[in-house]
């Protein structure tokens, strides 16, 4: 595992956004961040004890987040949900392409990969920001309608 600073900045965005999802959100955005940071752990967990079969493992790993974010999309039907489902399922081709023709990872997964991870993330946080906008505009509604009575 490489550590730079664009895998350090991605980790660290990664808790934050994940831990924002888990803090502020509703059941949605809960869900999709502890779904995120669970797999993204077991995958660092993963990547340190150099387990032979790690592309494999990766695989797995795509897949099945793919597949939670899909089984939310379809529960809670938000759009932000869809489109970090899309990048998780671009995540699998790439990983299934590298790993089927046993390509090295190279420049061109790296970024690529990091694209998709940011645009996973950057769909999580839209979703979070907008549950916490709408909480905030119900609030605000309740106190106009209970200073109008």
């Amino acid at each position: 595992m490489h550590l730079d600073l664009i895998s350090i900045s991605l980790y660290a965005l990664t808790f934050v956004v994940c831990g924002a999802a888990l803090w502020k959100g509703e059941a949605a955005e809960r869900w999709a961040g502890g779904l995120n940071m669970g797999m993204f752990l077991v995958g660092m967990l993963a990547a340190r004890l150099n387990i032979g079969e790690f592309g494999l493992l990766e695989l797995v790993g795509d897949g099945l987040t793919a597949l939670g974010f899909l089984i939310l999309t379809v529960t809670y039907g938000r759009l932000w949900l869809g489109l970090a489902m899309l990048f998780q399922a671009a995540q699998f081709t790439l990983h299934s392409y590298y790993l089927v023709l046993e390509r090295k990872h190279d420049v061109l997964h790296a970024v690529v990969n990091d694209v998709d991870f940011f645009g996973i993330l950057l769909s999580l946080a839209v979703g979070t920001a907008l549950t916490i906008r709408r909480r905030q505009k119900t609030r605000r509604d309740a106190a106009a309608a209970g200073s109008a009575a």
